[in-house]
């Protein structure tokens, strides 16, 4: 009865779910007007009125502005007020505004939500946080119960609730196909209605009824044809071009090998059993590319399809390559080289520091290979005798059921046999894997609640700070790509002298694996967590330290080789329009070494003739530490043999080769490389001393993350959270201390409010930063914290480490943001081997985790720990 119907009114059905579709459409368009609803506590005065805007893409107009006056007519209990309504946005609206307030008062702001295609909740008192701009007039934003308490002290008053309201039209599939099954019966109905309604009214008018016949048996006539054409292309064999699938499927063989000798150490049974997942996998987009093109003509079936085919191999391999070399996929590497636009794309690339000529080259073999894939498949395409095969839908569908049912199979075997925390990473690391039974890749879960971004900031700075703050010239060094257990006599006796001279720690660690996430907690003073969501946001007042100087009189000067636009670094740090900048590098063309030197030249000229009565506070980032690791000529190689040049070095896959296979001719380019820059510094040192400038100044030296040669089977860095990925030289000099190597557990978020302690502002320091200082005798405990950043911008893996130990935990991996769970995945002792506590029992771990890591889980920067361990 019920299939009758519906296949009565199948038209009905099809242009009800066009209508839906439509509908949603335009709902996910941005609307002339957003509806709203905000409640408010008024604490103070008993009578005001608020206002919301929207920004119209330029700016904020009152045409765009909606009055809500603290009435009656809104007030729901005592002193508390729900306004619900409709703002006059305009098509570029980016933002959204509240003035609470005229003049001075309080409130709480309790609750915000948004309707664009659907209602969204702006959560005030979690990560959303991160969206709030206290623009003027505000005193103070802090957490209260329900919200956030707004205290104003000045006129006009505004805070931009979000900067972001782009992003609450980003539609998940999954919204979109409920929203059509739900429409779709609705407008269904509506137009069998119609129909009814309108067939009582025309069947009275012969023309008019044979009009309506008409253009139904037309509608008829246009579904036969299509559901014939389909029905026709289903059931009758097409010849489908065999040779070119298979070759397709003998490339992927060494994007699987590739991919399985970075899980597996070994051939084994496991590895076997993986390699068959991985190509079965293949196996089964192979075929979705084939039954994409069956609908087509036989041209494009017999070599478009087969390309993409080719293509989708080739891709396959080179992700695999990709990922053998640093633990990174295609597709994050590609969202790193189009941030900010296509238009970045080539700038981008260029922070890879290859060679140009490389570059050029890099970028014609991948223009040929996608070139090449379509020509093969037309060579192949036009040898049709023996190698065409013809096949139907139904054994198209036949191979889908049995690729399937091979997967799960393996899967089952794998749940049964398989180490989890291989087969985890089986299934996270080969990008066309098809998960039906899923590895459980943790051991223990804690019950977690992710913080806010910290939306304090200058408004709690003291009135009377630049009076407070010491004034002594500051020099900050962020040496790139610099581990910790380089820096030794033999390879860079300035610094290591220097080391011997300041306040040093037995264990200093990056807070993040990559120069992004490292720039960011040295500077900003945050957890990585926070910078996809911070560098997102248009408007971006910089670091919060550095804003705090500079209110104090502090001349803020950059001294960079780098570009620092990378990722929009420079605007991370620094401010949307580089406001905290007194002083930036003029790049100059020529090497990196060259450039190094002249960085360099401008530190001394300007230190020396920096104002008696201003102090400075100067970061200093070279670049010759990175990758191919340069030096100049004239200063010849302390270390050898090396490969390539002293300007230029090698391929990344040369590089990887000779790491595993002749490691000194590529370490030792590294090691050259570091002392250059140990020289740079010895010369900087020297030329204070010579000024007198050198005991009165606070120099502090950091790497911004560390860099493997194979040592945990990747190149460079981004992957891993070993310790030559993350642990780094940390070194304080500073009037009035003397050199201690301290057993205190540092890292990158401490240095900042370190620098503000050593300048009598210590507290300002505990509440602009994520980190402690470390000449405080007050701090809470001893410990890092550092995230993984090949995976994706915002991170979801992280370690903390302790002085003998270090505990790898994972966030949910699609949102990290929203996690409500902790997931530990392993334990290391300090040597990076794993440690299984007892039996390695669920008890055996929890007593653990509480033993050694209780104290640190509870007190992370980022997350509130709930329950646990589940």
């Amino acid at each position: 009865m019920i299939l009758k119907l519906l296949h009565k009114n199948q038209i009905v059905l099809i242009l009800g779910a066009l209508l839906s579709i439509f509908f949603l459409k335009v709902q996910i368009k941005l609307p002339e007007h957003l509806k709203f609803e905000l409640e408010a506590q008024l604490l103070s005065p008993e009578d005001a009125v608020a206002a919301i805007y929207c920004d119209d893409g330029k700016g904020y107009r009152s045409s765009h502005m909606l009055e809500l006056p603290y009435s009656p007519e809104y007030r729901v209990a005592d002193a508390t007020y729900v306004f619900k309504g409709r703002i006059p946005c305009g098509i570029g609206t980016k933002k959204i505004r509240f003035d609470p307030l005229w003049a001075e008062g309080e409130l709480i702001l309790k609750s915000f939500k948004l309707r664009t295609y659907r209602w969204f909740e702006i959560e005030l008192d979690e990560r959303r946080g991160a969206e709030l701009t206290i623009i003027n007039g505000i005193d103070k934003v802090q957490s209260a119960a329900g919200g956030i308490k707004v205290t104003s002290s000045g006129q006009d008053p505004i805070i931009e609730l979000t900067d972001n309201v782009q992003g609450y039209f980003v539609v998940r599939n999954r919204d979109v196909f409920i929203g059509i099954l739900i429409l779709t019966p609705i407008f269904a109905a509506l137009l069998k209605a119609a129909q009814l309604a309108l067939s009582f009214i025309l069947v009275r008018g012969e023309k008019i009824e044979l009009f309506r016949q008409g253009i139904e048996n037309r509608v008829d006539a246009v579904i036969s044809i299509f559901t014939n054409y389909i029905r026709g292309s289903v059931e009758k064999p097409r010849d489908i071009n065999f040779l070119a699938y298979l070759f397709a499927f003998a490339i992927s063989i060494y994007g699987s090998w590739l991919f399985l000798g970075a899980i597996y150490p070994g051939v084994s049974v496991a590895y076997a059993s993986a390699f068959i997942a991985a190509q079965v996998s293949v196996c089964f987009f192979l075929l979705l590319i084939a039954a994409a093109g069956w609908l087509l003509r036989d041209t494009a079936r017999s070599w478009f399809f087969p390309g993409l085919a080719i293509l989708f191999a080739i891709c396959y391999v080179a992700d695999a390559q990709l990922f053998r070399l640093n633990g990174m996929h295609i597709s994050h590497g590609l969202q790193i080289m189009l941030d900010g636009g296509i238009q970045n794309f080539q700038k981008n690339l260029e922070f890879t520091k290859l060679s140009k000529p490389l570059l050029v080259a890099y970028q014609i073999v991948c223009l040929f290979l996608i070139l090449s894939a379509f020509v093969l498949a037309f060579i192949l395409g036009r040898l049709k005798r023996g190698f065409t095969i013809k096949i139907s839908w139904k054994n198209c569908i036949s191979l889908f059921v049995v690729l399937i049912s091979i997967a799960y199979v393996e899967q089952w075997f794998s749940a049964r046999t398989k180490s989890h925390s291989l087969w985890s990473l089986e299934q996270s690391d080969i990008p066309t894997y098809l998960t039906f039974i899923k590895a459980k890749d943790f051991i223990i879960e804690y019950g977690v609640k992710v913080k806010p971004y910290p939306v304090r900031g200058s408004t709690e700075f003291p009135q009377n700070l630049t009076e407070k703050v010491k004034k002594r010239n500051v020099y900050l060094f962020i040496l790139e790509s610099v581990r910790s257990d380089v820096i030794t006599e033999n390879v860079a006796p300035n610094l290591y002298k220097f080391k011997g001279e300041a306040l040093n720690f037995k264990k200093a660690i990056a807070n993040g694996n990559a120069t992004h996430y490292g720039w960011y907690s040295i500077v900003n003073s945050r957890i990585p967590l926070y910078w996809d969501t911070y560098k997102s946001k248009e408007h971006k007042a910089g670091s919060e330290s550095l804003r705090a100087l500079k209110n104090a009189g502090y001349e803020i000067k950059v001294h960079s080789s780098k570009d620092l636009s990378y990722l929009s670094a420079d605007e991370t740090m620094f401010g949307s329009d580089l406001q905290l900048i007194d002083y930036i590098t003029k790049h100059i063309p020529g090497s990196i070494p060259a450039i190094d030197i002249s960085v360099t030249d401008t530190l001394i000229q300007s230190s020396i003739n920096t104002d008696v009565g201003r102090a400075s506070f100067n970061i200093v980032f070279w670049d010759s530490t990175h990758y191919p690791y340069r030096w100049p000529k004239t200063m010849g190689a302390t270390f050898e043999p090396y490969a390539g040049s002293e300007e230029s070095g090698v391929s990344l896959n040369s590089a990887r080769e000779l790491a595993i296979k002749n490691n000194p001719m590529i370490f030792n380019r590294y090691k050259n490389s570091i002392r250059f820059s140990d020289k740079l510094f010895g010369r900087f040192v020297n030329e204070l001393k010579r000024n007198g400038l050198y005991e009165d100044a606070i120099i502090v030296v950091v790497g911004d993350h560390g860099q493997q040669f194979m040592e945990h089977n990747y190149l460079m860095h981004g992957r891993t959270l070993f310790s030559e990925d993350l642990h780094i030289p940390l070194y304080i000099k500073a009037p009035g201390y003397s050199a201690l190597s301290s057993k205190k557990v540092a890292s990158q978020v401490d240095i900042m409010p370190t620098i503000l302690d050593l300048l009598g502002v210590g507290k300002l320091g505990n509440i602009l930063s994520d980190g402690q200082s470390l000449v405080s005798k007050n701090t809470a405990g001893s410990f890092g914290v550092a995230a993984a950043a090949g995976f994706k911008n915002t991170p979801f893996r992280y370690v903390v480490e302790i002085e003998d130990w270090k505990l790898v935990f994972d966030l949910n991996r699609n949102d990290p943001l929203s996690s409500n769970k902790l997931y530990v995945k392993n334990i290391y002792d300090a040597g990076d081997r794993e440690f299984i506590p007892g039996g390695g029992s669920k008890d055996d771990y929890s007593r653990f985790l509480e033993d050694k890591f209780g104290r640190e889980l509870k007190n992370l920067p980022f997350l509130d720990l709930r329950s646990g361990p589940l």
